[in-house]
């Protein structure tokens, strides 16, 4: 039989008794349903959702950081080439230019990335989907994302 148990134990003098796990979870689950069924919770959930999300695409600042740091690349890649043009080619710029070459490639991977979380903006019908199958097909996974902890008491 798996339960739950006052987590103070004898310390505090807990009054609860041990509570089987599957009428706490069955008490939760139950409410959970209830409240996202009820379309004003659903839809101020969603709001605070989409609003947040609408902030952190914008206030994205590692894309402008990335393109700043691309722009730099580029300039100096060209500033070697230009050098290697002129006639001064060494081992260490040839390096340097590998080097360069290499940060671009992976500053262009990192640039992908980061526009492609920018290009989709979750709309808020996203958003009340993904709570209502999350919900129907993985309850526990929907009740993980809101509960921090549950209090029984005595007598609820």
């Amino acid at each position: 039989m798996r339960y739950y148990k006052c987590i103070s134990g004898k310390k505090n003098n807990c009054l609860t008794r041990i509570t089987e796990k599957n009428f706490i979870e069955g008490v939760v689950d139950k409410f959970f349903k209830q409240q996202f069924t009820i379309p004003e919770n659903l839809n101020s959930i969603t709001d605070l959702i989409y609003e947040e999300n609408k902030k952190r695409t914008k206030r994205n600042s590692s894309l402008s950081n990335i393109k700043s740091e691309m722009q730099r690349l580029n300039t100096s890649i060209s500033n070697i080439l230009t050098a290697i043009e002129k006639g001064i080619i060494t081992e260490t710029t040839k390096s340097r230019l590998e080097e360069l070459e290499q940060q671009r490639n992976d500053l262009q991977e990192k640039l992908i990335i980061e526009e492609s979380k920018i290009t989709y903006e979750l709309s808020k019908e996203d958003i009340q989907n993904f709570f209502k199958l999350t919900l129907k097909n993985y309850p526990e996974k929907a009740i993980d994302l809101f509960l921090k902890f549950v209090k029984v008491y005595e007598v609820k």
